[in-house]
């Protein structure tokens, strides 16, 4: 991510990057923001704090692992920039490759290369956001209860034989 965000910021001089949590990463990033003023690592943020900075954001820069912060990239309308290449979490299967988010394959290059066309489009970058947005209403606690419960019901209701 790193890597990527160096070279997305030398085209963009005006890109930052906020770093949200907390991990066994944590101290690599600690020591890339010490020489980097564009960089800042806030680490674990929770409820409005950590609305708050997504909602100031244009995009979620995830190269790694996807998990359940997908839906707040979706809740916030900022869209999820990954990579096909890491390993996953299964809510990976939410984000649509250039529909609500992006999936790109390849180096740290490639992926800050995809960053970059996305912020020069902003028509574009517009359209992921509404569909991330809309996106949010789909993947809610409720539906996946009801789909849960249903089912249940299902199984419930077919005969063994």
């Amino acid at each position: 991510m790193i890597a990527a965000a160096d070279y997305i910021h030398t085209t963009i001089p005006d890109f930052r990057l906020v770093l949200i949590g907390d991990g066994p990463s944590s101290g690599d990033i600690k020591t890339a923001a010490e020489t980097r003023p564009w960089l800042k690592w806030v680490g674990v943020r929770k409820g409005l704090e950590k609305a708050a900075w997504f909602k100031l954001a244009d995009v979620v820069i995830n190269p790694g692992l996807v998990g359940l912060h997908i839906l707040d990239s979706f809740c916030s309308g900022t869209p999820m920039v990954t990579t096909s290449e890491s390993r996953h979490s299964p809510e990976i299967a939410y984000l649509e490759d250039r529909v609500n988010g992006l999936i790109v394959s390849g180096d740290a290059s490639q992926y800050a290369d995809a960053v970059i066309a996305l912020f020069n489009d902003r028509s574009r970058l517009e359209e992921i956001k509404y569909a991330a947005l809309r996106d949010a209403r789909r993947y809610t606690l409720d539906n996946m209860v009801n789909h849960f419960a249903n089912g249940i019901e299902l199984c419930l209701s077919t005969s063994k034989f």
